[in-house]
C-alpha cells in the first residue's frame, strides 16, 4: 500500500529536512508541499540561520545541492528548528501542527482535498508513555489513513531516541506499518 511513497526512518528529527529535498530531487513532491506535522513538540524554533545566509557565498541557493543541505541540515539544524527553513526555502507553503492525540483522532482529511503534494511528518515520540495516549488504536489509524492519501508522496518517521526508548518506537512503528 506504501510502495508509491518516499518513506524515510531517521533518528533525530531534523534530519527530516535532508530527505523532504531528496524526496523533491527525486520529483516525489513538489515545491510549496503542504506540511502535516504530528509530533508531540511543534518543533517550529528559529534555526540558528537559514539556508540563504549560512550559504551567503554562493551565487544561487534558491536550488542548493543536496550536499549543502545536508551540511546546512547537520550544522545548522536542531531537532527543534527544522520546519520554518522548509517554509522559507518554498519546498513548504504550508504547515498544520497535531500536538494532541485529540486533534489526531479528529482530524477532518476533507480539508486536504485541494492539496497537490502532501509531505507527512510522523515523530513516534507522539506515543511516548508520558503523552498518555488513552486511545491507541485511532491513533495508529488515523495515521494510516493520512500515510494513504494519494496526495501524501513523502513520509518520514523521526524515532527521537531522545523523547521515547527506540524499542517502544520501533513498536509503534511497526503497529502503524502493520496491515
Amino acid at each position: 500500500a506504501y510502495h508509491t511513497k518516499d518513506i524515510t526512518l531517521i533518528d533525530n528529527h531534523n534530519h527530516a529536512f535532508a530527505m523532504r529535498w531528496r524526496s523533491y530531487y527525486s520529483k516525489k513532491i513538489t515545491f510549496w508541499s503542504h506540511l502535516i506535522h504530528i509530533d508531540q513538540h511543534s518543533d517550529f524554533a528559529e534555526p540558528e540561520h537559514y539556508m540563504d545566509s549560512f550559504f551567503w557565498q554562493d551565487i544561487d541557493v534558491t536550488l542548493p545541492s543536496q550536499t549543502q543541505i545536508d551540511v546546512y541540515t547537520n550544522e545548522c539544524l536542531t531537532i527543534a528548528s527544522f520546519i520554518k527553513p522548509a517554509l522559507q526555502s518554498g519546498l513548504c507553503v504550508s504547515h498544520e501542527m497535531i500536538l494532541t492525540e485529540h486533534a489526531l483522532i479528529h482530524y477532518d482529511m476533507t480539508i486536504l482535498q485541494n492539496q497537490k503534494s502532501i509531505i507527512l511528518d510522523i515523530d513516534l515520540d507522539f506515543r511516548a508513555p508520558e503523552m498518555w495516549i488513552e486511545y491507541y488504536k485511532q491513533t495508529i489509524d488515523q495515521v494510516r489513513k493520512l500515510m494513504l492519501l494519494p496526495q501524501v508522496t513523502c513520509i518520514t518517521i523521526a524515532t527521537s531516541p531522545t523523547y521515547i526508548h527506540q524499542a517502544r518506537a520501533l513498536q509503534v512503528l511497526e503497529d502503524i506499518l502493520a496491515q
